[in-house]
């Protein structure tokens, strides 16, 4: 397996408020917002009075910290996410930066992680040596009868095949946090399938990604030595 590309990492923090639970004002969420956005020099930040929601999410778009290119900030009243097109970890150095910064501009009214609580989505473009076609053989014959349908309709087609794969689990009865996307891998769209290029996402970060990714190529793999 060989990583193309981070196509998007995405790190969320639940927080809560200070260890005193003083509330923060709103002049005083205002210096922090404005001296936050010069900080890491964003491009773009909250400019109406309706985009200082913290309810809704106070939004920063194109900053940077470090040789780290921020995408996307986002503050809420009950955390705040991060999205960059690097590893989860360089992100999670962002957000550790943030919340270092602001109890040195709030002290004890800042924004406190007193568990882990934490969420993530990782995006990648990965290039795999064996197709997923190849692991799930059982299917042609329900790929070849809707090629079979789709002639008929006199379009041009090859022979359907297995193109993804998701895997989740039932949230509807989980309390908050719980994953909010599932683990999935597909064929890259724009890419021909001899490529061997794939869209692959997960609730995960980078390096845990990158794991089971290679769980999940290595199982295809013995898959195909066994039926040898």
């Amino acid at each position: 397996m060989k990583i193309i590309q981070v196509l998007l990492s995405q790190c969320i923090r639940l927080l809560t408020a200070g260890s005193h639970r003083q509330t923060l004002d709103r002049p005083s969420l205002l210096r922090l917002l404005r001296n936050f956005e010069e900080r890491y020099g964003f491009l773009q930040g909250p400019i109406k009075v309706e985009e200082y929601n913290v309810d809704s999410g106070v939004t920063f778009l194109q900053g940077q910290y470090k040789n780290i290119f921020i995408t996307k900030f986002a503050l809420y009243r009950n955390g705040m996410l991060a999205e960059a097109n690097v590893s989860t970890d360089e992100v999670d150095q962002f957000l550790d930066d943030v919340l270092s910064w602001s109890k040195k501009e709030l002290g004890n009214v800042a924004f406190e992680e007193p568990t882990l609580r934490r969420a993530y989505l990782s995006q990648l473009e990965i290039e795999l040596d064996i197709a997923l076609s190849q692991f799930f053989k059982e299917f042609s014959e329900v790929g070849k009868h809707i090629a079979e349908f789709v002639r008929a309709y006199g379009q041009n087609t090859d022979e359907f095949e297995m193109s993804s794969l998701s895997l989740h689990c039932d949230i509807l009865n989980l309390e908050p946090p719980k994953p909010g996307v599932a683990f999935s891998i597909a064929r890259r769209e724009g890419k021909q399938y001899t490529d061997g290029i794939y869209f692959a996402s997960a609730p995960l970060k980078t390096s845990d990604h990158l794991r089971v990714l290679e769980t999940f190529q290595t199982i295809l793999a013995s898959r195909l030595v066994d039926r040898r």
